[in-house]
């Protein structure tokens, strides 16, 4: 299946098509599968990302956050190229009930034949067609033996869309082993699939130089765990029990037809809001022989609808502060959230951080954040500093002087901030300003973010001579 654009709903008012800049970028662009091209399909999609269904591609750029991590996962595993997770925007715009006219099902659109054929439970109860996990996996099991036929990520990309004998013939009629160069001898569909490929590639690269803001999942789809199920349950039990929406529940588990998950030997996971994890565990281990038995849920049963806006309500928000030497990865695994959240959540693009970086984190109460200071370093004893080009560990070698300078005049100035940056490394650049004069004087907490164009008071100072 591609993609239909017809899927993205118009702008009222769309923005003008900057071909030239397009056409500049995707020369830049670095994929390890396909080298980016321009042409009218290309263009085509390009348009309705960009231009006419911008909303569309915003709700689609957020919902990369939930899947793009897996999916790197598992082609890195198969040692597979990692820019191959393109493929699943192109087939189901990352909606994992997608459903072709053709039947295809799910994120990587399998056939129910091709799915079983490659693992795939496919039935009146469970259709892991619709499983991003197990449909991942399967979905580069598929990809790798297409490669391996093939030898090119073009024609291989082409198979996956309309088949391997489609391709073999179009191979044949075009006498070339071209993708570019068969291209018309290919299914229409399948002719725009690797600009469709190229398209997606360049939306996740370029989203930000096209004013494109993803629109990121509520946190309750974020932040998540499994819980193995054997016993088999109901949506509609875990609801009464957990205060979850059905439709929270049918969004992590969307593999499962009539909103039950069956018993199982094997077991499956059940996928909910990890600040609810620990309620279903102890109400699932109070269920065995023997056990403490937990509050029947037939007394409490409670089923509160939250609507989309309030599904962040249960979480916290902690502004850290980095230390000397932490990476990404560090945060990660003390946070429990993925990297690519972190990155979200701050609008990171780079991996390193800088010393005494505020970090948004969202949690749940057993995520316990510890700072070993207030809001950063002892600031106000940082009065003449002798700043690096890059925050970071040469922060150690820094020159401090406790000197005090005598004011006479003072006057405050405005300073624009024009990229990403804290009060704190402000502080830094201007000699006898403080972290806490710039609190004081902006009248901000110590955890308040600045975005690049917002204006501060800064105070100037003249000393006596």
């Amino acid at each position: 299946m591609v993609l239909s654009l017809a899927s993205f709903t118009p702008e009222a008012d769309p923005v003008p098509y900057d071909e030239e800049g397009i056409i500049a970028r995707l020369a830049t662009m670095n994929n390890g599968v396909i080298k980016a091209r321009y042409d009218v399909a290309v263009k085509s999609y390009l348009k309705t990302y960009t231009v006419r269904g911008r909303r569309g591609a915003e709700r689609m750029l957020g919902k990369q956050l939930l899947y793009f991590p897996m999916f790197e996962d598992y082609l890195e595993e198969a040692g597979l190229p990692k820019d191959l997770k393109y493929l699943a925007v192109v087939e189901s715009a990352l909606e994992p009930r997608a459903l072709s006219h053709a039947g295809a099902v799910g994120l990587w659109q399998f056939m129910a034949p091709t799915g079983r054929f490659y693992g795939l439970r496919v039935d009146s109860q469970v259709d892991e067609r619709c499983d991003p996990r197990a449909s991942t996996k399967a979905a580069v099991k598929y990809l790798k033996d297409l490669y391996a036929q093939f030898g090119t990520w073009e024609l291989a990309i082409a198979a996956y869309n309309s088949g391997s004998g489609r391709v073999i013939r179009a191979v044949k009629r075009g006498r070339s082993t071209d993708y570019w160069e068969i291209r018309n001898y290919l299914p229409k569909e399948t002719a725009n699939y690797v600009p469709g490929y190229i398209a997606a590639n360049y939306l996740s690269t370029f989203a930000e130089v096209h004013g494109l803001d993803p629109e990121l999942p509520p946190l309750d789809l974020q932040l998540t765990q499994a819980i193995k199920i054997y016993s088999g349950i109901s949506f509609e039990t875990i609801a009464k029990l957990t205060g979850l929406s059905l439709e929270t529940i049918e969004l992590l588990n969307p593999s499962f037809r009539k909103s039950v998950i069956p018993a199982s030997e094997k077991g499956f996971d059940l996928f909910l809001p990890r600040r609810v994890g620990a309620l279903v565990n102890k109400w699932l281990n109070s269920q065995l022989p023997d056990a403490d038995k937990f509050a029947s849920i037939s007394s409490n049963p409670i089923h509160i609808e939250l609507p989309k806006e309030d599904m962040n309500a249960p979480y916290k928000k902690t502004i850290y502060y980095t230390h000397h030497g932490e990476s990404l990865q560090d945060l990660s695994e003390q946070f429990k959230c993925g990297i690519a959240q972190l990155k979200a959540w701050n609008k990171i693009k780079n991996t390193s951080l800088d010393y005494c970086q505020p970090i948004v984190v969202y949690h749940t109460d057993d995520v316990i954040i510890h700072q070993d200071r207030e809001g950063g370093p002892n600031v106000n004893e940082l009065s003449n500093i002798d700043v690096p080009n890059q925050l970071g560990e040469s922060n150690l070698t820094y020159r401090f002087s406790r000197e005090t300078a005598n004011i006479r005049k003072e006057e405050f100035i405005l300073y624009k901030v024009q990229k990403p940056e804290s009060l704190f490394e402000i502080a830094m650049k201007i000699e006898g300003v403080t972290f806490s004069d710039l609190l004081l004087w902006n009248q901000l907490d110590r955890n308040f973010i600045l975005r690049p164009g917002r204006t501060i008071k800064v105070k100037k100072q003249v000393q006596d001579q």
